[in-house]
């Protein structure tokens, strides 16, 4: 579940960052390139710390809306593997 919303919103990003990334170079040159660059590398970055921590915090309640189906012993296993999922996007994210 984590992959997903991440690849999703990877894509969004990436869809619109590098036009814009682009009309900012020809536009304006390669030093406001980098400061559009930088800011957008660290707004993401907050609000990855951000996910990460609610997702963190609500992971069991996440995967039992998710997979309301699943015994008490799977809803377990799964929230454990949702968190160490999370902690791989965090890293991710940062990369």
């Amino acid at each position: 579940i984590p992959e997903t919303i991440f690849t999703l919103i990877g894509l969004a990003i990436s869809t619109a960052f590098l036009p814009m990334l682009s009309k900012i170079r020809a536009k304006k040159g390669q030093k406001e390139m980098y400061n559009f660059a930088n800011n957008v590398v660290n707004i993401l970055f907050v609000i990855s710390m951000i996910f990460f921590v609610l997702s963190s915090i609500f992971s069991k309640e996440i995967v039992h809306i998710l997979a309301g189906g699943f015994s008490e012993e799977a809803l377990i296993l799964a929230t454990r593997l949702t968190r160490i999922t999370l902690l791989n996007i965090l890293f991710l994210s940062i990369n």
